[in-house]
């Protein structure tokens, strides 16, 4: 036996012994007539609203067609437009009665409402119980948060828009905080989810000067170069071609000193002083490439509940690539000419970003709260896709070491700027009937219809770091 046909026996029980509370009388309208404590005299009324005629009246309800105008009483026979007027002309009347139609606003319900009843099904002509739902809602259907005394809704259907905005979900109704809220017969219809946005390609980080070495000029050895990588005005790098030898003397080494050197020869060593003929200054070695963002699918955890609405889980930003290092300068010859600088090192490229989660589908999202179902349908829509990582940048090839002069030696080359890592693609959006934290809503006699779950964004770099695939599950818990 349902917990509502209970206090339905004690009320009739009540009513005769020829007593009865407030809360019995106005809560469940089944007193029978007898006067209850605010001495009023609630209608002869002796089951739910749909089954007894006598439920339905002036005394015990405001009532709601969409043909309606909310300046009127909320009568049966002069009832108001929107459910939002209904609460507020309400007063001490526990039931809102709404009749066949298209209720386009968010039903919102708090601690006010406590004991609340809202019934449907009826037809606007004569509010006799036909069974059609009258369909609510806009950007979702229904809200209730803070209701610790129980409510009642039946005969409704709940509804929600599809996503708009990239990466939301469509929610048809939220309890949060709530007790004893009974569902009968009534439907949970969510829009579908939105894409998420794709993440962002990396660039390459810019050089503050040209990277190539200066030439040196007769017995005057060309200075170190010296070049920072900038992204966004912050410096990320910065590399340094050596400077020449002076006759008979050795040049500088690039920096950064990268270890062990890639390729293996590439160490940026200065040409040896007190030569006669030139050796080879050593080029730059070139900077590491950045890894990709971390995969989203390496966790089982797709996304989080916060506030009541879906975060799915964003792929990974990527790291920036390495400043390469610059060539070794040239030596001067013994008796001769003066040695060029080695060019800088290449700039890094810039990391991608991840791409966004995709909405979700969620006909129901309850957290902290303890519901019950009869007779119900869930009906979640497609859950949108996450989005694609971007794409790291590639990293600038070193400057060209500077010529010597009057027989001097040439420069190393700087090396090549690492890759930026690529962004990791989004989580894909869930298409769920009820998705919970905390205790597992009670259905009986219910049923799911359930669209596409989203899949899993692609990784910046292709077949790394792709974004895990949503689910479509009839009850999800939350983690």
């Amino acid at each position: 036996m349902r917990k509502i046909s209970l206090v339905a026996a004690l009320g009739v029980v009540a009513g005769l012994i020829g007593a009865c509370d407030e809360k019995t009388c106005d809560d469940t309208l089944t007193c029978n007539g007898a006067s209850d404590a605010d001495g009023s005299t609630p209608p002869t009324c002796k089951g739910a609203p749909k089954d007894d005629p006598s439920c339905v009246s002036d005394a015990a309800g405001v009532f709601v067609s969409a043909a309606g105008d909310d300046a009127a009483a909320g009568t049966k026979s002069a009832p108001v437009k929107t459910l939002s007027a209904a609460l507020g002309k309400r007063g001490a009347k526990k039931s809102v009665f709404v009749c066949e139609g298209i209720y386009a606003e968010t039903l919102t319900l708090g601690a006010s409402e406590n004991g609340l009843g809202v019934y449907g099904g009826f037809g606007c002509a004569d509010w006799a119980y036909t069974g059609v739902k009258p369909v609510i809602g806009a950007s979702s259907g229904l809200k209730v948060d803070g209701i610790t005394s129980g409510a009642t809704f039946s005969d409704v259907q709940f509804v929600a828009a599809d996503a708009v905005e990239d990466g939301a979900s469509s929610i048809a109704a939220t309890v949060s905080n709530s007790s004893g809220i009974v569902f009968e017969r009534v439907s949970f219809k969510a829009g579908a989810g939105k894409t998420g946005t794709a993440g962002i390609a990396g660039a390459t980080a810019a050089s503050d000067k040209a990277l190539a070495g200066d030439s040196a000029i007769g017995p005057t050895p060309a200075p170190s170069r010296v070049c920072k990588c900038i992204a966004s005005g912050v410096t990320v790098g910065t590399s340094t071609g050596g400077g020449g030898g002076i006759p008979n003397g050795g040049g500088a080494g690039g920096e950064p000193l990268i270890t062990p050197p890639t390729p293996s020869g590439a160490t940026g060593a200065p040409g040896g002083g007190a030569v006669t003929k030139c050796s080879p200054s050593g080029f730059g070695a070139d900077g590491s490439d950045a890894p990709a963002g971390i995969d989203a699918s390496k966790s089982d955890l797709i996304g989080t509940l916060e506030a009541y609405a879906w975060m799915p889980r964003r792929g990974a930003d990527a790291e920036i690539g390495k400043t390469a290092q610059g060539g070794g300068g040239g030596s001067g010859i013994s008796g001769g000419g003066a040695g060029g600088a080695g060019g800088c090192g290449g700039c890094p490229g810039l990391a991608g970003t991840g791409g966004a989660g995709g909405g979700s589908s969620l006909a129901l999202v309850t957290a902290g709260s303890t519901l019950s179902f009869r007779d119900s349908e869930f009906a979640p829509s497609n859950a949108g896709d996450g989005g694609n990582g971007g794409a790291g940048g590639m990293g600038a090839i070193g400057g060209i070491g500077g010529s010597g002069a009057s027989g001097g030696c040439g420069a190393g080359n700087g090396g090549k700027g690492g890759d930026g890592g690529a962004g990791a693609g989004g989580a894909g959006g869930l298409s769920v009937g009820v998705l919970y934290t905390g205790s597992a809503p009670t259905l009986t006699n219910t049923t799911v219809a359930l669209g596409k779950p989203g899949l899993g964004g692609k990784g910046g770099k292709p077949g790394v770091n792709d974004g895990l695939n949503g689910v479509a599950q009839d009850v999800f818990e939350a983690k």
